[in-house]
């Protein structure tokens, strides 16, 4: 006799990531920004074989506002000032993901040249990030 499998009860106790890109998913994990940007930051350097870089810049790819209300890009924001990483937000709007948000975020990029691009939110926010970062 097998025993049953646990069943989740609420959305707060979901957790996963996927390696890559990189995804991190479930409560709390946009405290773990910094940590991850440090984490990609030593096989960048010796791939690129570029001088230690002492305060990445990240660009932050977030919605319309829904992200600001929760009080969650206020607590990254205190992460990676904490952490000296640098931050720019690019707001992409809301709704499905288009061209004009991705080429507004890559003329963003290309004027703030950030070390990273960060996609905070759901899947439009996410498919913005990504095609900016490509």
């Amino acid at each position: 006799m097998t025993s049953p499998t646990p069943v989740i009860s609420k959305w707060a106790d979901v957790r996963f990531t996927f390696p890559a890109p990189k995804i991190l998913f479930g409560k709390g994990v946009s405290e773990e920004l910094p940590k991850a940007i440090f984490d990609l930051l030593d096989p960048m350097i010796l791939h690129l074989k570029k001088a230690v870089i002492e305060s990445p810049k990240a660009m932050i790819v977030i919605g319309s506002q829904s992200v600001r209300k929760s009080g969650a890009l206020d607590r990254i924001l205190e992460a990676c000032e904490r952490n000296a990483i640098q931050v720019v937000i690019f707001e992409c709007g809301s709704g499905e993901a288009s061209t004009k948000m991705v080429q507004d975020g890559i003329d963003f990029a290309i004027k703030e040249n950030p070390h990273y691009i960060v996609g905070i939110g759901g899947g439009s926010v996410l498919d913005v990030a990504k095609a900016i970062a490509g």
